[in-house]
């Protein structure tokens, strides 16, 4: 009688080279065929934007140094800058460090109590962060920084977030199973086997940009959303625009213009940020992006230029390029009254940049 041990070594014979060969074309075919399906109901790649794609940027700034054009602020510069337009323009290299809902605040602060960081620094001037300046609450960007900060000290920390970012990039940015941070599971679950209707506008490429195609949103009910959130108020009916139209506009109505004292010592702390990096040769520039419509009014009435940019240029001994006043940036429109549409990224980025340079040297 055979042991069985013996009889537990004896492994049959098999054909282990068919075998994986095998598995492998039906994984690629099942994969194939999921691209295919996502693509036929218009789904794009599109990278996952994590901490450590920030952090990554972050670490590019400080390597950079002087050559670096760093943009900072919320989701208006986040969709609104084209990055290769810029190195165009200024022969820079631009890194893309703004954040959906975030203020630029505490951005500038890391980068300010950065000696690395010697280069251009491009912020997205809105009253509303610097009225909040001081408050503490800076959105999703305090993760960020907060991870960056920890990781900074560790030696090995930028190869591995190097390392995450090539594997990520090629397999994930290819693939619209991948698409807005889902898995293919879920991919195959929510978009394909329900078949329903891709709501993808959005696209975020690997340098963190990202791209807005209002064409893919219904209008008018996403721009009043978009201003019923900017409001805090709940819309009655979103789907009944006469109706919508007529509950913002009675609460533009009502709007007052904010006190501007956290404003005013918001302005001084910046100022504070703005001097240490230009104290080592740095420099920093504000633009107000596009606005339209009722959001446009929103921010016209609730900060007045009187009470606020006026007394924040004073503070600062700045100019901030506006684009609600300034003759080429004021024909740009946006579709949802807060954002530009990608396909008027590239143009605005070039007119705002000779902008920024005509009044640099005058």
């Amino acid at each position: 009688m055979h042991s069985s041990i013996s009889n537990f070594s004896s492994v049959p014979d098999r054909p282990w080279v068919l075998i994986f060969g095998t598995a492998i074309i039906i994984f690629l075919g099942v994969v194939s065929s999921m691209e295919c399906s996502l693509a036929h109901l218009g789904y794009q790649p599109t990278v996952l934007d994590s901490e450590e794609r920030w952090g990554f940027e972050r670490m590019r700034a400080s390597k950079i140094g002087g050559k670096a054009l760093i943009l900072i602020g919320a989701s208006r510069i986040h969709l609104g800058i084209d990055l290769n337009t810029v190195r165009i323009e200024t022969s820079l290299e631009p890194i893309q460090l703004a954040a959906d809902g975030s203020s630029f605040v505490p951005v500038l602060k890391n980068l300010a109590d950065d000696p690395s960081i010697t280069g251009t620094i491009l912020i997205d001037y809105t009253p509303a962060a610097i009225n909040g300046a001081r408050s503490g609450k800076y959105g999703v960007i305090s993760k960020n920084i907060k991870e960056y900060e920890h990781q900074i000290g560790k030696s090995d920390w930028f190869s591995l977030i190097n390392i995450e970012k090539n594997l990520s990039t090629f397999v994930q940015e290819r693939l619209r199973s991948y698409a807005d941070g889902a898995t293919p599971l879920m991919s195959l679950q929510w978009h394909i086997i329900q078949w329903e209707e891709p709501h993808q506008y959005l696209i975020t490429l690997p340098d963190r940009s990202r791209l807005a195609d209002y064409k893919k949103v219904v209008m008018p009910e996403f721009y009043y959303a978009r201003v019923a959130r900017t409001l805090s108020v709940k819309l009655d009916n979103v789907k009944e625009s006469l109706s919508s139209e007529a509950q913002l506009r009675k609460k533009i109505d009502q709007l007052k213009p904010e006190d501007n004292v956290n404003y005013i010592s918001g302005s001084d702390y910046i100022r504070v940020l703005v001097d240490k990096i230009k104290s080592r040769g740095g420099k920093v520039f504000f633009v107000e992006m596009p606005t339209s419509g009722m959001i446009k009014e929103i921010d016209e009435k609730s900060f007045p230029d009187a009470q606020f940019l006026t007394q924040f240029e004073r503070i600062l001994d700045v100019k901030v390029l506006r684009s609600a006043i300034d003759p080429t940036l004021m024909t740009y429109t946006c579709p949802d009254g807060s954002h530009l549409d990608y396909r008027d990224r590239a143009s605005f980025t070039a007119n705002m940049l000779r902008k920024l340079y005509v009044n640099r040297h005058n």
